[in-house]
């Protein structure tokens, strides 16, 4: 059996789906797929004898809302495709919004959210993956919403600096009721542009024209060349998650000269230095 549609709305392509069939994806398709326009809608039924029957389903949506976690704010504006092969739901996401918390839009382009069976029932895992452009503080505040909290686990503001990120992230999501973040696995990359912070180290200011971050779910890392206080030197930052009284530690090497050892306020004798160097330098914060 083959069928298509060129469009239909959620609401209609819900209705004539019948309650008892992948009633597991016609479920998740009622409460994540909110609003929007459907369209090239494609279906597909294969019986043989004996043999379990295989089915297809896939359409594209556009200016739709999607919520891709439970607890996460939904993409607004989404455009991309669903498809249903088998067992394997995948909604692709190719352009779209997240509105942040704090420090506005986040765009998300080549994301998806994907349930490898739907037919395991207590657990089955979804896996997110997202890539998003945003400003630092928005790409921090999302991070720190439930079930991840990186931001308060580490004990730092989603404020913590200003620039762009360019985040590619992971999240793996048991979809089973009652459980904890600690459920939650993610890992996550991001590269920073244009930044400044007076917060991440205190009484100084920090600027790089790009940094390199990196999350899990045991630390949060930034590494690359910066300047402190107008000083530069490139090093790495790092901080554990979700370990009480947890020192993060700032390493790498300074450029040693007379102005910089100004700058830090370590005394020297006059003519004591000339020239320049290198200076390895490591300091828990």
């Amino acid at each position: 059996l083959d069928g298509g549609r060129e469009a239909i709305t959620p609401a209609r392509l819900l209705a004539l789906w019948p309650e008892t069939r992948k009633a597991n994806t016609r479920g998740w398709l009622l409460e994540n797929l909110l609003d929007g326009k459907v369209e090239n809608i494609d279906l597909a039924v294969r019986l043989e004898p004996e043999e379990p029957p295989q089915s297809y389903v896939s359409f594209d949506y556009r200016d739709a809302h999607v919520r891709y976690v439970r607890t996460l704010p939904p993409i607004t504006k989404g455009q991309g495709h669903f498809s249903l092969i088998g067992n394997r739901l995948v909604i692709a996401v190719d352009e779209g919004e997240v509105v942040s918390p704090v420090g506005g839009a986040v765009e998300v382009r080549g994301s998806a959210s994907i349930i490898p069976d739907v037919s395991v029932r207590g657990g089955a895992p979804s896996v997110v993956r997202l890539n998003t452009r945003s400003s630092v503080t928005a790409a921090l505040s999302l991070l720190n919403l439930d079930p991840l909290n990186v931001m308060d686990k580490a004990g730092l503001s989603v404020g913590l600096a200003e620039g762009t990120a360019a985040l590619n992230g992971t999240l793996s999501v048991p979809l089973k009721r009652g459980g904890s973040p600690a459920d939650v696995a993610f890992h996550a990359t991001a590269k920073l542009t244009e930044v400044q912070s007076t917060t991440l180290i205190k009484d100084r200011t920090l600027t790089a024209e790009s940094l390199e971050v990196t999350a899990d779910n045991s630390r949060i890392s930034i590494a690359g060349q910066a300047a402190l206080d107008g000083v530069g030197f490139d090093g790495s930052w790092d901080q554990p998650i979700g370990q009480g009284g947890a020192t993060s530690r700032l390493s790498g090497q300074v450029a040693l000269s007379d102005s910089a050892l100004q700058t830090f306020g370590i005394a020297r004798r006059p003519g004591t230095l000339s020239g320049t160097g290198q200076w390895r330098i490591a300091v828990d914060l």
